[in-house]
C-alpha cells in the first residue's frame, strides 16, 4: 500500500502568525502520527514537505522517528490534492485514490479587521486582529491592545462621540503630544 502526502511544509514560516508557530507545527506532527497509526504497513511518499525554515536533516529525523517506510520527493511537484491540516481539509492519496482524512485537528489562520469576523470553521483558529482594540483578547488572537481611557475632562469631551477604537486612540495620542504607533 502506498500513501502519498502533499504540501505539509514542515517548519514553514507563518510570518504574522509566528506567535502560534509551536501549535501549528504540533498540529502537523499530530497529523503525521495519526497517519502512521492508520496506515501502519504502508509506504509513505512525501511531496512538498520542506517548509521555508526546514533543514533536510531535521525533516528526515522527524519522519524517520514516525514512519518505518517513507520516501521524500525533494523537487517541487504540483499535485491535485493538499494534505496540510493548516487552513485546509486534508486529503491524502492511498493507492492512487484520494481519501479525506477525517477526525483530525485542523487549524485556521485568519486575519480580521473586525471582532465580528472571528468565526472558525476548523478545529482551532488563530487570528491576527488588524485594528487596535482596547480589550484583552484570548490567547488565540494576536492583537494590538491600546489604552483609550481619557485622563481628564477635556479629553473625555473630545473623544466622547468617537466609537472607533483606532480613531479614539489616534485623537488621544495627538492631544497628548505622544508618538502614534501601530
Amino acid at each position: 500500500m502506498t500513501v502519498e502526502v502533499n504540501n505539509l511544509k514542515l517548519y514553514d514560516d507563518f510570518k504574522d502568525f509566528s506567535k502560534f508557530q509551536n501549535q501549528i507545527e504540533q498540529c502537523k506532527v499530530n497529523f503525521l502520527l495519526r497517519l502512521s497509526k492508520s496506515y501502519q504497513d504502508a509506504q509513505f511518499v512525501f511531496y512538498n514537505v520542506l517548509g521555508q525554515l526546514a533543514l533536510i536533516e531535521d525533516i528526515e529525523k522527524l519522519l524517520g522517528s514516525i514512519f518505518r517506510n517513507y520516501e521524500i520527493i525533494y523537487e517541487p511537484v504540483d499535485l491535485d490534492f493538499n494534505s496540510s491540516p493548516i487552513d485546509n481539509k486534508p486529503f491524502i492519496r492511498v493507492d492512487r485514490e484520494l481519501v479525506a482524512v477525517e477526525g483530525t485537528e485542523t487549524i485556521g489562520l485568519k486575519r480580521a479587521s473586525d471582532l465580528r469576523q472571528l468565526l472558525c470553521e476548523h478545529t482551532k483558529c488563530f487570528y491576527v486582529l488588524e485594528v487596535p482594540t482596547n480589550k484583552k483578547m484570548d490567547d488565540n488572537v494576536q492583537s494590538f491592545v491600546v489604552e483609550i481611557d481619557p485622563r481628564n475632562f477635556m479629553e473625555s469631551e473630545l473623544v466622547n462621540g468617537i466609537e472607533d477604537v483606532g480613531a479614539k486612540y489616534l485623537v488621544l495620542k495627538l492631544l497628548r503630544g505622544e508618538k502614534v504607533c501601530f
